[in-house]
């Protein structure tokens, strides 16, 4: 083949790991990545992944890459009959159209399994083969857990997998089974595979490279010793297998990659295989740590078993929702779960699991489950009608409330959510001030259409915004003074919420505030969660006094609400009986429902000692959670304020939202799972949002679990 012009090579990946003995199907929701119309191979760039190291080594290579998609799936049962079929034949599809090609790659996992095909990576090397024909060299990256068939060895040229459990080496095996077909494209490398194997499950001590002394490594160290002292040796991949899979070729195997036809490649194979088979009584190399990724798969596969009616639903939904989700943040891997009910503090899953309520509706729901005073507050209104199509007594005395409790606040109207409120207080702002642009915070999030947690946001309302850094008050200042002429507002958040509930400094926070007048921007302040720290918000704990203030979550007693008020002067540009007034329009602003539930809950239950009294437990359980860690030297801490607390798996300490993005939170991760396992019931994010029917003996048991969680996992960063 001339090496004069770009090889044309076609990439593709299906990776995901298949237990063929468990009921819990995997469908094509669970599936990223694998819409070639969607898929963009170049924003793997610089990512050490399997898909990173193909799309650089392409680069590198000089490759004219056609790399359409590369599907990935948590680990789970069989694929769904109709699942493989529609992957397999996307690929097939794509690769016709990238005919002619000089080569292939494919990253598949060797742990694919389907009801009718056993084998599915066999299967589809032997579509990929009958379509590309025999001359069109074809490489072959898979998990070191794979179990390699007589049909991959067949259809495919080249061969490679990870080296490492936990997988660290992702990136490099791709990039290495890339190298590889280029070599063979080129001429220089004339590739032939020779596998060993012996009749065993396990071996290898299942894969494990964390103890240097382990079978698996020492085999490891003499692949490579081979790999430089052999001539003709290209690489060897030792695959330690997966008992999961009902598979006739189930089991590790050692598959060396030749240059040519030579039946001493094939003595190694058999070498090295017979090295595994030797130690195979070996006991596992448990004086390692174990791994935290090992310990989250299995965390995963006992979630999921338990939950097979919460996976039916998702897979249900998906036929009529995308992803089965109509609100992001619920969604995780490997699927969310499905509640049916809800009573006092308790949830109830549609699996028939209980759960003590820590989540609290991501900080809405303050009341608990159904209230009985909430409760009657709604009966009472439904009892005179629904949808009124007019002002009704509810909305005037929940404003009355608002404007009592909020000093900063002389009028307030309503909407129907916090992203609602966020939005009009944005678009009085610009009208007040003849400005346009806004400065916002990065980490901050005031609704789905203001979300800056990773920057600008591509569901973002369209407008001038100005990126400052949370708690940074000299940078603040400085582009509160570049911009002062256009600065229509700053809105700012007392607390990044979803942002990790990352307290703002009180210095930082009056700083922003007095800048911003200074410069005759609008403060809005975005006390959507933290008006529930104090009777009066935040900005009463620490002294601020912004213009605008947003409200919603809890104010609305556990239904649909948003609110935004302030000074007069600004609030009186919506009175409709002015010249000119602002329009603000919504059908449910004032409906009924949520003005009944949210004035009762601000009349009856929420009162100042109760505030006081859940913020001080809440400030006592961070206090004490954050001791234990400590005294368990865990990468763990709780950062927040009063009710509201995040999980964040580190011991450093934490100011600024560039630090928590940072972080490494497969430890939290693992938390959730354990939790979730045993009855409590937090944000997959690490959110913990008390409610006010919360006993001391559920705080108690969280305590008391957590500590468990720690006895139990404790050597995975000791």
């Amino acid at each position: 083949m001339p090496a004069s012009r770009p090889f044309k090579v076609f990439a593709c990946g299906i990776s995901p790991e298949n237990h063929s003995f468990s009921r819990l199907p995997t469908g094509l929701g669970h599936f990223r990545d694998a819409d070639p119309e969607r898929f963009d191979a170049d924003q793997f760039i610089g990512m050490r992944s399997t898909a990173g190291g193909i799309a650089e080594a392409g680069r590198d290579l000089g490759w004219k890459l056609r790399f359409p998609f590369f599907a990935e799936a948590m680990p789970s049962g069989l694929l769904t009959v109709d699942t493989f079929e529609i992957l397999a034949c996307r690929l097939l599809r794509e690769l016709e159209k990238a005919q002619p090609v000089d080569g292939i790659l494919l990253a598949l996992h060797g742990a694919m399994y389907s009801r009718d095909h056993p084998d599915c990576e066999g299967e589809i090397l032997r579509r990929v083969r009958a379509l590309a024909g025999t001359k069109i060299p074809i490489a072959l990256s898979l998990d070191l857990h794979a179990n390699v068939s007589d049909a991959m060895v067949r259809h495919a040229d080249i061969l490679t997998g990870f080296r490492t459990t936990p997988h660290t080496d992702h990136f490099e095996t791709s990039y290495r089974a890339s190298t590889l077909l280029d070599r063979a494209m080129r001429g220089h490398l004339r590739p032939h595979l020779y596998i060993g194997r012996r009749p065993m499950l396990a071996g290898m001590d299942m894969g494990r490279t964390l103890d240097p002394d382990g079978p698996m490594s020492r085999l490891q160290a003499r692949a490579r010793a081979l790999e430089e002292s052999e001539p003709g040796i290209a690489d060897i991949a030792l695959n330690a297998g997966s008992y999961h899979g009902d598979i006739a070729e189930a089991g590790p195997s050692a598959v060396v990659n030749g240059d040519g036809e030579d039946e001493r490649y094939q003595a190694i194979a058999d070498a090295l295989i017979a090295e595994a088979w030797s130690s195979r009584d070996v006991a596992p190399s448990i004086h390692a740590k174990p791994d935290i990724d090992s310990c989250l798969i299995e965390a995963k596969r006992c979630f999921a078993e338990r939950r097979p009616e919460s996976a039916a639903m998702l897979a249900r939904g998906a036929r009529s929702m995308p992803g089965g989700n109509t609100r992001s943040v619920l969604f995780y891997d490997p699927f969310p779960i499905v509640m049916a009910r809800g009573q006092d503090t308790r949830l109830w899953d549609v699996d028939g699991l209980e759960y003590v309520d820590f989540l609290g509706e991501f900080t809405a729901g303050l009341y608990g489950h159904s209230n009985p005073v909430i409760r009657a507050a709604i009966d009472r209104a439904l009892d005179g009608g629904t949808n009124l199509s007019a002002h009704t007594p509810y909305e005037v005395e929940l404003a009355e409330l608002v404007v009592a409790r909020f000093p900063s606040i002389d009028l307030v109207r309503f909407t129907n959510s916090g992203t609602e409120a966020n939005l009009m207080a944005v678009t009085l702002a610009r009208a007040a001030t003849g400005r346009s642009r806004i400065l916002v915070f990065t980490g901050a999030y005031h609704g789905g259409v203001l979300s800056f947690l990773a920057g600008a946001s591509p569901v973002n309302i369209a407008g001038e915004f100005v990126y400052a850094v949370y708690n940074d008050l000299a940078g603040a200042k400085a582009l509160i003074e570049t911009h002062a002429a256009d600065l229509a507002a700053v809105l700012l958040e007392p607390m990044l919420g979803a942002g990790g509930c990352l307290p703002g400094d009180p210095e930082f926070l009056k700083g922003v505030e007095a800048a911003a007048k200074r410069a005759g921007a609008v403060v809005i302040l975005d006390e959507i969660q933290t008006s529930r720290l104090a009777p009066g918000g935040r900005q009463q704990l620490i002294g601020l006094d912004p213009d605008i203030t947003t409200l919603g979550k809890y104010i609305g007693g556990g239904g649909a609400i948003g609110a935004f008020g302030g000074k007069a002067a600004l609030m009186d540009m919506f009175s409709p009986g002015r010249p000119n007034a602002l329009q603000h329009a919504g059908t449910f602003n004032n409906n009924v429902i949520s003005m009944a539930a949210g004035a009762a809950g601000l009349r009856e239950i929420y009162t100042t000692e109760r505030v006081e009294a859940l913020n001080r437990a809440g400030d006592d359980l961070r206090g004490r959670l954050n001791d234990l860690f400590s005294e368990a030297n865990a990468p763990l801490q709780l950062i927040g304020l009063g009710s509201l607390m995040n999980v964040h798996a580190t011991n450093r300490s934490i100011r600024s939202f560039v630090e928590i993005d940072r972080i490494d939170n497969r430890l939290r991760d693992l938390l959730f799972f354990f939790l979730a396992d045993r009855g409590y019931y937090i944000a997959r994010r690490g959110l913990i949002a008390l409610n006010l029917e919360l006993r001391q003996t559920q705080i108690a048991g969280l305590y008391d679990e957590i500590t468990k969680f720690l006895d139990r996992y404790r050597r995975l960063w000791t």
